[in-house]
């Protein structure tokens, strides 16, 4: 985006243009400088890829859940990766195929293809999935008929949300604006009947996007507009759908509030009067903020979301980026937190979060517990006796968890503020022992970083090389308050916390500028571009996948549905001072002429959240001022958006680049044995 706002001449305003034959050139020829770098470390590579290729078992099959008299689930066993959708019935071992993703994409020559979402009609004869082949997340939503085999319907340019009417003879849809913006609730019956689409609900403001969801009860559809700082909830009586969609209650400023239908009441997770979030109870009809009442506040701990049963109200939460789930008994009004299901896992270091649940009358709720060294588990927790068991864990080829250590330290900020840090290394790598560290920051639209078990960071882990999580403000790990300390006008806190956490773990012997890694992915671009430019010399190299490092030239877009959507995030280009503030930090703005540690940056072509031109810009200016000859790497990917190809071997080959890029730049690139990678070395 040419910024006329700028003062200053953007040089590399012409790699916005595609239809600049310069704009191809430079893309190629960046991803040529890739493709010598892996033929220069081609051992390391192929080492990698062949570890994380051997991990590829535990993402096989995913766990079965059971909805009415069928098991649904995935595999990825196929020899692309591309995931297949099937199931079985309950009590047989004979699996159906339900849809084959790899045949679809190849059906239409697409190189991509991600689902955003995939669900049975009520009586399980029809499977619908939302599709994108593209990349720029505009999706297409196809029907099949399961008793046949047919696909009936393909509905396009719709987004990823929908949800079955009850009898199963048609579908609500999210319309988008041209923008990409879903702004339109849509009902299209299917079948010959099926002509058009009919408008139910229309958002004019493009400050609101609508979400659509059912509820598990299944009596009601619930559509939500939601703002930056606001939402506003409108619904359908699904067993009356000839009655107008209702308005529950009107939008007011900075009152957020989200609906479940739990028995005969709504539950209403708001933070009316408060800055966190809470559940609260009303009526099941259009009821003011006087008419909700208190229902349940954890005394410990954040909340983030709600689940409704027949019987019981799940509650989630986190407490310093880990994740807390807590019951509520609606008969007998007790609320208790689920205890942790392991022993052994350091204190606050334990994750847990929601699974796939499917019955509304279940007495058993499905989640998931993880920590930075505890491989995820699928557990189960009987509501009414609230004993716990497990269902599947994952087995990671050669893995011991006792090989491996976690922590949490804090890092202070110049103001006073204490960030979390969360931290697992390879034993023999203890506090005051340097090695390689590999610190991941997000800080952004209040999103929680959980500290959970990743089995793809263990080619790093059995090197010798650290990894830390910053939770730095931006974030939403300590409640409301955390998140707007660093968004809008207080977003260079999200920076001046990436050089705190990375200063605290070079002070307290946990690393050195020598061999310091920083990454940040999408919005958390942002941070890490901004806390290079202020200290390139804390850092031996930078990794940044698909970075929001233009925050000017991003909401200035005016074809983007961002930009609009999230001047609460980073602030409202037309306001001066505001302006003046994205300028001050906006890691484009602000390259000069220096030394820059090694940099890896990742963009993708269809990425309508974070142009292809982002990095590309940044890559171009940084090499034109840089001295000094560290690497400088720009991969494109030139057939896929901001989530990916939507296959696995596409992402472990991903995963193989930038861990090979980490591993050469802190002098790991041998692949002996353990042991000699878990050495580590005085720092210099």
């Amino acid at each position: 985006m040419s910024d006329s706002h700028n003062p200053k001449p953007d040089e590399f305003a012409w790699l916005e243009d595609l239809c600049d034959p310069r704009t191809r050139r430079f893309l190629e020829d960046e991803n040529t400088r890739v493709e010598r770098f892996l033929a220069g470390h081609v051992g390391l590579y192929r080492a990698v890829i062949s570890e994380l290729m051997a991990l590829r078992s535990v993402f096989t099959e995913s766990p079965a859940m059971p909805i009415g008299n069928y098991l649904y689930y995935d595999r990825t066993d196929s020899p692309d990766g591309w995931p297949v959708f099937c199931r079985r019935r309950v009590g047989t071992l004979e699996e159906e195929v339900l849809v084959d993703v790899g045949e679809l994409a190849s059906e239409r020559g697409s190189l991509h293809a991600m689902v955003g979402s995939i669900k049975p009609n009520d009586d399980h004869s029809k499977i619908a999935l939302s599709i994108d082949l593209t990349g720029h997340e505009r999706y297409t939503v196809l029907v099949r008929d399961l008793e046949n085999g047919r696909f009936l319907e393909e509905i396009p340019d719709v987004y990823a949300d929908f949800e079955w009417s009850p009898d199963g003879k048609g579908l609500y849809l999210l319309g988008l604006s041209e923008s990409g913006r879903p702004e339109r609730l849509l009902f299209r019956p299917l079948g010959p009947q099926g002509v058009g689409h009919q408008t139910l609900l229309v958002e004019p403001n493009e400050h609101y996007a609508l979400t659509l969801a059912r509820s598990r009860s299944r009596a009601y559809l619930f559509v939500t507009s939601v703002g930056a700082e606001d939402t506003e909830v409108h619904y359908l009586e699904l067993d009356r759908p000839n009655r107008p969609v209702q308005l529950f209650y009107q939008r007011r400023e900075r009152l957020r509030y989200w609906l479940e239908h739990c028995r005969d009441r709504f539950a209403v997770l708001t933070n009316l009067d408060r800055t966190d979030l809470r559940v609260m109870f009303a009526p099941c009809e259009p009821t003011p903020p006087e008419g909700w009442i208190e229902a349940l506040s954890p005394a410990e701990g954040v909340v983030s979301g709600m689940d409704a049963f027949a019987s019981h109200l799940v509650i989630y939460g986190h407490e310093n980026g880990c994740g807390r789930i807590w019951v509520h008994d609606l008969a007998q009004g007790e609320t208790w937190p689920i205890p942790a299901p392991e022993a052994g896992v350091p204190e606050g270091l334990g994750v847990f979060s929601p699974a796939e649940n499917g019955d509304y009358h279940a007495r058993w709720f499905r989640f998931e517990f993880s920590s930075l060294v505890t491989p995820e588990g699928l557990w189960e927790v009987d509501l009414e006796t609230r004993s716990v068991r497990l269902v599947h864990r994952h087995s990671i080829p050669g893995y011991d968890s006792g090989n491996y250590c976690a922590e949490r330290v804090w890092a202070e900020t110049d103001d006073g503020s204490a960030i979390p840090i969360s931290l697992v290394y390879r034993h023999g790598c203890a506090a005051g022992t340097v090695r390689p560290l590999y610190l991941y920051v997000y800080g952004a639209y209040g999103a929680v970083t959980s500290p959970s078990f990743s089995p793809f960071r263990l080619p790093l882990l059995d090197r010798g090389v650290a990894f830390a999580i910053g939770h730095i403000r931006g974030g939403g790990e300590r409640g409301q308050a955390w998140h707007d300390g660093g968004r809008r006008l207080n977003k260079r806190n999200a920076a001046l916390d990436v050089i705190a956490c990375a200063q605290h773990l070079i002070r307290e012997g946990y690393a050195c500028p020598d061999s310091l890694v920083l990454a940040g992915v999408s919005a958390g671009g942002a941070a890490v571009g901004a806390a290079l430019n202020a200290r390139p010399d804390l850092f031996r190299a930078v990794v940044a996948r698909v970075p929001f490092v233009d925050v000017v030239g991003g909401m200035l877009d005016e074809t983007s549905a961002l930009s609009a959507l999230e001047t609460a995030e980073w602030g409202d280009p037309d306001a001066p001072d505001e302006l003046a503030y994205m300028f001050s930090y906006s890691p484009y703005q602000n390259l000069k002429p220096g030394r820059y540690p090694a940099i890896l940056a990742v963009g993708a072509m269809n990425d309508t959240r974070v142009p292809y031109w982002m990095p590309a810009k940044w890559v171009a200016r940084i090499r034109s001022y840089r001295t000094g000859r560290n690497r400088l790497l720009l991969k494109t990917h030139l057939d896929t958006g901001h989530l990916g190809a939507g296959n696995l071997i596409d992402e472990l080959e991903d995963a193989a680049l930038e861990w090979a890029f980490v591993l050469a730049c802190v002098g790991r690139d041998t692949h002996g044995d353990i042991a000699e990678k878990a050495t580590t070395q005085a720092c210099p």
